[in-house]
């Protein structure tokens, strides 16, 4: 008899797991210096703590609906779009995507990490229309809202994409895929020496945590049980929600067409709404 799908997550039409921590233990385990040495694509699970953000690029971008690139602040023509689109010209039909880059840590070394708008919703527990209205306010200047400081000091098992972006531009802040602070996970993946690849096979028999894009999936519903991440022990739990977010929908190449879900109005001071998000 199967177990209930609370505790059973569908990664794809073949396979199942049924303990969050099984997910995490399918793909290679790294220390963060490990990382710069590698020269293939590979989906790793990494433990470290954020400890900083990396604020050079902001926390948002707004993008052409048309052309589906970023674009950059019109600061020469007043009377025209308020943004300039490479593809376009000046444009004011413009949606905003959110992205942090920060700084995480382990016993090894520092790395930067990607979080998009999924991670960050789940890990400040705020919802979209709250992201757009600080953007609103915000009015471009990138100030880090307060609430982000939450995400500071927290450890996470990370499942991280090193992709062929990153190797041909050698390019080294990392696409999170998912994130959990779950205790069992921490526990389990921390037993396991660096390098340790379990070996689930494919159907076709190759090694299941080998990078392909087949086996980039997802695990929906972990239904996890928060815990106190420093003590780092079994008996820590506290009985709250852990946080265990998944997000394949965004991928590190992050200038390129992926269209955010959201639906609203930006408004700039000279030109009223700006256009539909």
């Amino acid at each position: 008899m199967f177990e209930s799908s609370s505790r059973t997550s569908q990664l794809n039409s073949d396979t199942v797991v049924a303990n969050p921590e099984d997910y995490y233990l399918r793909f290679q385990i790294k220390n963060i210096d490990e990382i710069p040495n590698l020269n293939e694509e590979v989906v790793l699970t990494i433990i470290a703590t954020i400890i900083d953000f990396d604020m050079d690029e902001g926390w948002y971008s707004f993008y052409c609906h048309d052309y589906s690139k970023k674009v950059t602040k019109n600061d020469v023509d007043v009377d025209a779009g308020p943004f300039h689109c490479d593809g376009c010209g000046l444009v004011s039909d413009v949606y905003e995507k959110i992205r942090i880059v920060v700084r995480v840590q382990d016993e090894t070394g520092s790395s930067s990490f990607v979080l998009f708008e999924r991670h960050v919703k789940n890990l400040i527990h705020r919802g979209n229309q709250w992201l757009m209205e600080k953007i609103a306010k915000d009015q471009g200047h990138q100030q880090k809202p307060d609430e982000f400081k939450i995400l500071l000091n927290k450890k996470f098992a990370f499942k991280v994409q090193i992709s062929m972006f990153n190797l041909q531009n050698n390019y080294r802040a990392y696409t999170v895929q998912k994130l959990t602070d779950d205790e069992r996970v921490l526990v389990e993946v921390f037993k396991r020496p660096p390098n340790h690849e379990h070996h689930i096979l494919n159907d076709n028999g190759t090694p299941i945590n080998k990078s392909n894009k087949d086996n980039i999936d997802s695990v929906h519903d972990d239904n996890l049980a928060v815990v106190d991440l420093e003590a780092l022990t079994p008996s820590s739990s506290t009985g709250k929600r852990p946080i265990s977010i998944d997000a394949n929908t965004e991928s590190l190449e992050w200038s390129s067409s992926k269209i955010s879900a959201c639906s609203s109005y930006l408004e700039d001071p000279k030109v009223g709404k700006v256009g539909l998000i």
